[in-house]
C-alpha cells in the first residue's frame, strides 16, 4: 500500500471530538456508525450512517460525534494526485449535503454515486490494485466532484436559467474569493463586471438571497480563521489583513459567523485537544469492512424493479426510509414509511408541469399513482 498512499489514504477513524482546525487535504467521509456533527463557516449539520461528505482543503472545520460511538471511513488526497486539479481543488469549495451559506443542495443520484465510487476505491486500496489504475479512479473521482458538487455552480444553476448569467456571476464570486481583503465596493464590482450599480444590487438580492457584502464577510470571515488558527499575528492585523476596515466591524462580522469574538475562538480552538482514534484493519478486514458498507448503501439507497415489456424503474431513497412497492393494474403505488422519530421528510412530487410539496413524519406514509408507458422510461 506504500505505492498507494503517496496518492489516496484509507484510514477508519473511531471519532470523539476535534477543536476546529484547517484542513490540510482533500478529504471525503463516508460515516459507518454514529451520527457526527461537522461544522464549518456556513453553520453545523449532521451526518448520520451511510452519509458521505466533503472536507475541503484548507477549510476550516470542526467535528464532534453525537453519540457515544462514531466510527467513520476517510479517504485522503495527497498533493502527488492532484495534478490539473490542484489549483482549482484548493480555490473552491465542494459538498455532498446543505451548503448553510448558499443553500444548495448536491443531486441525490450524485451523492450515491460519489459514494459507490468512493468505496470502489477503498475497495481497491485494500486490495493492493496496481498504481496505475488506482491513480486513473482517484484522478476521476477528483473530475466528478469538481463537475457535480461545487458550491458556488450548483447555486448558480439554481439561480440563473440562462448560461450568460451564471457565467457572468461564476466571474463576480471569483473576484470577490480573489480579493476579499481589498475594501472593494459594489461599484468596483460592478465596472468589473460591466453592469450597472442597480442592476447587480438587485440581482444579488434577488438571485442569492444576500447582498454583496455577506458574501465578501463569508470568505473574510474563512480567511480569518485560516489566520487565527495557523499564525500568531494580533487579532489587528488579522481584521486589517482579511479587509475588515476595523477590529470592531471584524468582531462584529465573526461574531455573527462563529458566535464569539476572534479572540476567543482561537482561545478555545488553536490549542485544543484532538480526541480520535485511528482504528489498524488488516487487508481481509478492509475488504470485508468496503463489501458490507457497498451492500448496505444498494439495499438502502436504490430499489430496482425489472418488468416485463416496461423499461427498468429505479426508486431512490435515503438510508433512513423503508419503501415498499405494490402494483395495481397499469398504476404503481409507492408508499415510504419512516422509522426514526427524529426524521421529516419532504417529497417534492411532480406531474407534467405542476410540482407539489408533501411533507411527512414518522407513522405517515404516501401513495404515488402513475400509468406506466410501454418502451419508455418513467
Amino acid at each position: 500500500m506504500n505505492k498507494l498512499n503517496q496518492m489516496c489514504e484509507v484510514t477508519l477513524v473511531e471519532l470523539g471530538n476535534t477543536p476546529f482546525h484547517i484542513n490540510e487535504k482533500l478529504s471525503l467521509i463516508f460515516i459507518v456508525k454514529g451520527i457526527l456533527k461537522m461544522s464549518c463557516v456556513s453553520g453545523p449539520l449532521l451526518l448520520r450512517e451511510n452519509d458521505i461528505d466533503i472536507i475541503n482543503i484548507k477549510e476550516p472545520v470542526k467535528l464532534e460525534a453525537i453519540t457515544p460511538s462514531c466510527t467513520i471511513l476517510v479517504l485522503l488526497y495527497n498533493k502527488t494526485i492532484f495534478g490539473g486539479f490542484d489549483i482549482e481543488i484548493k480555490k473552491k469549495t465542494y459538498n455532498c449535503n446543505m451548503s448553510n451559506f448558499y443553500s444548495t443542495v448536491a443531486d441525490k443520484r450524485d451523492i450515491y454515486a460519489l459514494t459507490e465510487m468512493m468505496l470502489d476505491i477503498c475497495t481497491d486500496y485494500f486490495s493492493g490494485i496496481n498504481e496505475i489504475e488506482f491513480s486513473v479512479s482517484a484522478k476521476n473521482i477528483l473530475t466528478f466532484i469538481s463537475s457535480h458538487f461545487d458550491d458556488v455552480d450548483n447555486m448558480l444553476n439554481n439561480a440563473f436559467k440562462i448560461e450568460v448569467s451564471r457565467e457572468r456571476f461564476k466571474k463576480i464570486i471569483g473576484y470577490i474569493m480573489d480579493n476579499y481583503s481589498q475594501k472593494i465596493s459594489l461599484r468596483e464590482i460592478a465596472d468589473y463586471a460591466f453592469l450597472s450599480l442597480q442592476y447587480l444590487s438587485k440581482e444579488f438580492t434577488d438571485r442569492l438571497e444576500k447582498n454583496y457584502i455577506k458574501v465578501l464577510n463569508y470568505y473574510r470571515t474563512i480567511n480569518t480563521i485560516r489566520d487565527l488558527l495557523n499564525t500568531d499575528d494580533t487579532i489587528t492585523n488579522i481584521a486589517e489583513k482579511n479587509g475588515f476596515s476595523s477590529l470592531r466591524y471584524c468582531n462584529r462580522t465573526f461574531k455573527e459567523y462563529m458566535g464569539c469574538s476572534p479572540l476567543e475562538f482561537r482561545k478555545n480552538n488553536k490549542y485544543g485537544k484532538f480526541n480520535y482514534n485511528k482504528t489498524h484493519i488488516t487487508i481481509q478486514e478492509g475488504l470485508l469492512l468496503t463489501q458490507e458498507l457497498k451492500n448496505k448503501i444498494s439495499a438502502a439507497a436504490r430499489i430496482t424493479i425489472p418488468e416485463t415489456n416496461f423499461a427498468e424503474t429505479v426508486v431512490y431513497a435515503d438510508h433512513i426510509l423503508k419503501c415498499s412497492i405494490s402494483m395495481v393494474d397499469l398504476s404503481k403505488t409507492i408508499r415510504i414509511a419512516i422509522d426514526k422519530d427524529d426524521v421529516e421528510v419532504h417529497m417534492a412530487i411532480k406531474k407534467g408541469k405542476n410540482t407539489g410539496m408533501k411533507t411527512l413524519m414518522k407513522g405517515d406514509s404516501i401513495g404515488i399513482s402513475y400509468r406506466l408507458i410501454p418502451e419508455k422510461k418513467l
